[in-house]
């Protein structure tokens, strides 16, 4: 199913999958594996999620964030939305400035 396909296909089956996620009954569906060349010899294993399983996957991930997002500390920049590396150098070179 494409991204394109996806809507159509939700409105007929929405009321199942939904139910059978907060039943604890829903399993994903099979994935794809690519092999991807990696630039010093092998290969990585490459999983692709079907187009609803990632739907559902980003969609528990919203909510998720909602609910701990204000339990993070300020000082936590790992898997944060919104924050990276360069955020955390940065506000380490401001404690640094500011103590100096």
């Amino acid at each position: 199913m494409t991204v394109y396909e996806l809507k159509q296909f939700l409105q007929t089956k929405w009321t199942k999958i939904r139910e059978d996620i907060f039943n604890n009954e829903y399993k994903l569906m099979l994935v794809r594996t690519a092999e991807i060349p990696k630039p010093n010899g092998g290969t990585r294993l490459l999983v692709i999620h079907t187009v609803l399983d990632r739907l559902i996957q980003q969609a528990i991930e919203q909510e998720l964030n909602l609910i701990y997002d204000e339990n993070f500390s300020e000082n936590s920049f790992e898997f944060h939305p919104g924050r990276a590396a360069k955020d955390r150098i940065k506000k380490a070179e401001d404690y640094i400035n500011k103590e100096a």
